[in-house]
């Protein structure tokens, strides 16, 4: 009985060592947390017309909910004549790193303007790594670099049939795109489950082993302040390191550093109308709206 219960022990112990560097895709059980946000969909054409907006669409994201980017996407499309063009890039931002599959060649074609015709080309990316449900993401065999491709497809002839590359990782099938950073010398991975096509991304999800986000999902969980509307006071509960009350322009009113997990806040003083109380916890914050009567 004891063997058995030594390697049970064992078995546990690499399973909390190895969540640092390891994450398996879409399971909670291996130290993922999911992060809260909308549902998020970025295009480079048209939705009614199918065209493009020729102007290159630029989406940052904050990945660990802090305010600051944390990936920088753009997407861009051209349509000229005999070229069409499609380019989705990912660019990791701050501390993050993305892993990669470094120097990725893929077979294309590119338009002879000499001969009419269409010539073979080897293309070279720095792409994304693709990864699908129940993967393993190894941080320690893993590659990184900053800027990745998502996707960069086009056709160039006279016909429009001289395909020079039709490369795409998301091609209308979720998969996840990996990110760490390095924070008190341990590694914390992100991922973002995604879909779209050389035109479109849309980022279903974001999933984490970064205890953080356990907090920060408590933060914007907790019990909403009451009553609301209310005529001056203000109860609520909960472990906070910091209370900000502010009017709708973003102005702090009011700072406070609570103890214990029973608040109240008294905003006689103030005039009727709709204010934001922010709910501190580390470096991270929820918000939550409150009416004044």
């Amino acid at each position: 009985m004891k063997p058995i219960i030594l390697l049970a022990f064992l078995t546990l112990s690499f399973i909390r060592l190895a969540a640092q560097n390891y994450l398996i895709v879409n399971n909670p059980e291996y130290g993922g947390y999911q992060v809260y946000f909308p549902d998020t969909l970025i295009s480079s054409s048209n939705p009614l017309t199918g065209s493009c907006y020729f102007q290159p669409m630029n989406y940052d994201f904050d990945l660990d909910k802090d305010t600051i980017p944390d990936i920088h996407f753009s997407l861009s499309c051209t349509q000229n004549g005999y070229v069409s063009s499609a380019n989705i890039t990912a660019t990791a931002l701050g501390t993050f790193q993305m892993l990669d599959i470094p120097d990725f060649q893929y077979a294309g074609n590119t338009f002879n303007y000499e001969t009419g015709n269409c010539d073979p080309v080897i293309f070279q990316f720095d792409l994304v790594r693709r990864f699908e449900y129940n993967d393993t993401i190894d941080l320690l065999s893993a590659s990184t670099q900053n800027t990745l491709t998502i996707a960069d497809a086009g056709s160039e002839s006279y016909y429009g049939l001289c395909i020079f590359s039709n490369l795409s990782i998301v091609n209308e099938t979720p998969c996840a795109l990996a990110l760490y950073k390095q924070k008190d010398n341990k590694t914390y991975i992100y991922y973002l489950l995604v879909t779209g096509s050389k035109y479109h991304l849309h980022i279903l999800s974001v999933w984490s082993n970064d205890p953080e986000i356990d907090s920060l999902n408590e933060l914007i969980a907790l019990n909403p302040p009451f009553p609301n509307p209310t005529t001056g006071m203000i109860y609520l509960e909960g472990d906070f390191s910091k209370l900000q009350f502010l009017d709708m322009n973003g102005e702090i009113l009011y700072t406070s550093q609570p103890g214990g997990i029973n608040h109240q806040l008294d905003i006689r003083p103030f005039p009727k109308g709709m204010y934001l109380l922010k709910l501190w916890r580390g470096d991270h914050f929820t918000m939550r709206k409150v009416v004044k009567i």
